[in-house]
C-alpha cells in the first residue's frame, strides 16, 4: 500500500531505514512507459496479426486463477 510511514524514513514495522530505489523514481517509471509504448507494445500488433497472441484476463481473480489461466493457455 501507498501509506506513509509515522515517522519519516522509519519503517513501522521492522523499524528499518526506508529508502526509494532509484528504479522506482519518477523518472525512471516514465522512462521504462516510454520504452514500452515505443518497442514492446508494436509486438502485440505483430503477433495478432500472425494470430500467435493470446490475451489472458488478469483483473478481478486471484494470482493463482491468473497464473492457472496461464499455464492452460500454455498448454502446462
Amino acid at each position: 500500500s501507498a501509506k506513509p510511514p509515522k515517522v519519516d524514513g522509519v519503517c513501522d514495522t521492522c523499524g528499518g531505514e526506508l529508502i526509494q530505489r532509484k528504479d522506482d523514481k519518477p523518472e525512471t517509471v516514465l522512462d521504462r512507459l516510454g520504452v514500452y509504448h515505443a518497442e514492446t507494445e508494436p509486438l502485440k500488433e505483430f503477433y495478432a496479426q500472425r494470430g500467435l497472441l493470446v490475451t489472458v484476463k488478469g483483473d478481478g481473480g486471484s494470482i493463482e486463477e491468473t497464473t492457472q489461466a496461464v499455464c492452460q493457455v500454455l498448454g502446462l
